[in-house]
This record gives structure tokens, sequence and C-alpha cells, in this order.
């Protein structure tokens, strides 16, 4: 379940500082919770809404957004940190290999700031999540 609005769901877990998300144990959580609730509401904003879809396996890989198009799927992953892991690719790459439709584009989302074009996946910074199309 994603809400629309984080800074709810901060009310809700008792958060009444901005600090005290840097060691939260929901910090991940809520940063993904925030970047999809973002990605939906530019889809409407477009006109596009599109349906945003969480996939997971039996055996723990995971996708955090996958986004049907025509011919096709995007495949997002979303990581809270602010410096790039080799790891934060694996569910990406896996899902490259596995998937029975073509992968259209991958996306990392992280809370870092450069850009970059990986062989696996665009890295892409939070608030500029609007790439996906």
């Amino acid at each position: 379940m994603y809400f629309y609005d984080v800074g709810l769901v901060c009310y809700l877990l008792g958060i009444k500082q901005e600090e005290e998300l840097i060691t939260h144990h929901f910090r991940g959580n809520l940063f993904e919770n925030m970047l999809v609730a973002e990605l939906v509401k530019q889809g409407h904003n477009r006109n596009d809404p599109g349906e945003l879809y969480f996939w997971q396996e039996s055996n723990g890989h995971e996708i955090d957004i996958l986004l049907e198009k025509s011919g096709g799927v995007l495949i997002g992953e979303i990581k809270s940190a602010a410096t790039i892991n080799a790891s934060f690719f694996d569910n990406l790459a896996w899902f490259q290999q596995q998937a029975n439709v073509p992968v259209l584009d991958a996306y990392l989302w992280y809370a870092g700031n450069d850009a970059q074009t990986r062989s696996k996946a665009t890295v892409v910074p939070w608030y500029q999540a609007a790439l996906i199309k």
C-alpha cells in the first residue's frame, strides 16, 4: 500500500523532525513511497497515468516499479542511499534476463544527485523522476 501524502505517514509514525528520517528504520520505505506517489502524480498530470506495479518472485527478486507500455515494460529500482552500489542493479539485471516481455527501459532512482547511464539502467536522482515516459 502506498500513501500519496508521505508527510501524513510520517505523522502517523510519530516522526516529528526531518533529522529523524536519517536513521529511521522506515527511511527506505518512506523514500520509495514518496517516489512512487510522485510518479503516479506525474502520470496523471501528463494524462497518461498507466498502471504502476510492484513485482516480487518467491526467491526474493523484486522490482519496485513495473510499468506496462506498448511493446514491453519499463522497470525501476528505488534506493534511499545517496551513493550508488553495484548491488542496486542486481534485481534489474535478473529481471531483464528472466522476463518474458521486452524491457524497454530500466531506471535506478536514488537519493544522490548525479544522473548517469549505466549498462543495466539509467541512474536518475529522485528529483528527476519525471524522466519516465
